[in-house]
């Protein structure tokens, strides 16, 4: 029987690929810099200091001073938020049927609680592991290790939903239930391939899913 539900962020709860692609490039540009928009939208699932080392080999202050300005334009560009089709009506299921609730990402914590704030989310999650909170992000276990001590609740009684190949990665190394959720560009193979328990197509799958979870 499951006691906690964790979600990643982005493409999950809000629509924010498309903006974190455009930063990227703008930021790769202002520092003399060429990346192809497929080695970036290839990584997403990972944090964007782990990205820009691997792409660009950055480190010290350097790295931070690019991390900095990414998201500096990322905040920029995200204006308007918009939520993912169905988030809402999930999270009131799950605070209903009396699960605990977190966000597990690699997202800088700044872009997850403008997020929240802006659509009044936060009551909702009892807990959020963001980019500045393990010195390892997915797809090592690590963060989602975390949020379920804190929940204090056991890996094998936490749902973890994500669309990429990193969360179902990081859920099947924390014994944790991977839900691979197709809100963006990764396929149900892809996510079954990295380890996804189950493959959902949107959230009235995913709701029905974990209705039955909790029997």
């Amino acid at each position: 029987m499951i006691k906690a539900v964790l979600f990643d962020f982005d493409e999950v709860i809000v629509r924010s690929y498309e903006n974190h692609l455009k930063a990227f490039l703008k930021t790769a540009r202002k520092f003399g810099f060429k990346i192809k928009k497929e080695e970036i939208m290839e990584r997403f699932g990972i944090s964007a200091s782990e990205i820009i080392k691997e792409l660009l080999k950055l480190k010290g202050k350097e790295l931070k001073r690019f991390v900095e300005e990414k998201e500096r334009v990322f905040r920029k560009l995200s204006k308007k938020i918009v939520l993912v089709k169905g988030v809402k009506g999930i999270l009131k299921f799950l605070k209903e049927s009396n699960l605990k609730v977190g966000i597990v990402s690699s997202a800088a914590r700044k872009n997850i609680e403008k997020a929240l704030k802006a659509k009044d989310l936060k009551e909702f999650f009892d807990v959020i592991i963001s980019a500045e909170d393990v010195k390892r992000h997915k797809p090592f276990p690590d963060p989602l290790l975390k949020a379920a001590k804190i929940l204090k609740v056991k890996p094998k009684e936490c749902v973890y939903i994500g669309d990429s190949k990193y969360e179902m990665l990081a859920a099947k190394k924390a014994g944790m239930i991977g839900i691979g959720i197709l809100t963006s560009f990764y396929s149900a193979r892809e996510l079954k391939k990295h380890g996804a328990t189950y493959v959902c197509k949107n959230f009235r799958e995913v709701k029905s899913l974990i209705q039955k979870l909790i029997i």
